[in-house]
């Protein structure tokens, strides 16, 4: 992603909206209203609960990932985040993807009993 690359600063609201645009990603939405208005309202307000949230689970920065009370900081671990959950039972759900594990609707259970995620 441009953002591990560093090529994309997140937090700067004009290229996020360059990027949106770029995607076809419309800034206007039936619920949320304006994408200015959302990340100034009611997004702002959400993006700061979850920040307390995971800081609380030990989560300090990007990219993140929990996975049976453990943090791991950082894509490095992407490949052992793989084999934990090719280990507990799942696969990528679409095959095509390589080395996707940050994308969590990519995952399935290739069993539903027994899987501990």
């Amino acid at each position: 992603p441009l953002m591990w690359r560093r090529e994309m600063d997140i937090e700067d609201y004009k290229e996020l909206v360059m990027l949106m645009v770029s995607l076809g990603i419309p800034l206007k939405h039936d619920i949320y209203g304006s994408f200015s208005d959302f990340t100034s309202g009611r997004g702002r307000k959400e993006l700061i609960d979850i920040q307390v949230r995971a800081e609380k689970r030990g989560v300090l920065g990007v990219p993140s990932y929990l996975m049976e009370g453990e943090v791991y900081f950082g894509k490095e671990h992407l490949s052992l985040i793989r084999l934990k959950l090719e280990s507990e039972g799942l696969q990528i759900a679409n095959p095509i993807v390589k080395n996707v594990v940050d994308v969590p609707y990519l995952w399935r259970p290739s069993f539903v009993e027994g899987s501990r995620l």
